[in-house]
């Protein structure tokens, strides 16, 4: 039984591929879910920002994709 945490479902479709669906379960202490979830959240909010902020929000995608992926390759198993 899990007690906290949070649980994101996402999906996208493309042309000639169709739709394709993921889902993330972190539970408060897990950091790999977490810095996934945090790249989510910055392309939602890049979604949502008019286009004057949109830079903005860019470099914070990208800096949050660049958080999971230099976790990942640390904790990575070859």
């Amino acid at each position: 039984m899990w007690t906290d945490g949070t649980y994101f479902e996402f999906g996208w479709e493309r042309p000639g591929v169709g739709a394709q669906y993921g889902e993330a379960y972190f539970p408060s202490q897990a950091k790999s879910p977490l810095l996934f979830s945090d790249v989510g959240l910055a392309l939602m909010d890049y979604g949502k920002a008019p286009p004057s902020e949109r830079e903005a929000v860019a470099k914070k995608i990208e800096k949050a994709a660049a958080k999971l992926e230099q976790y990942l390759n640390k904790h990575s198993r070859s």
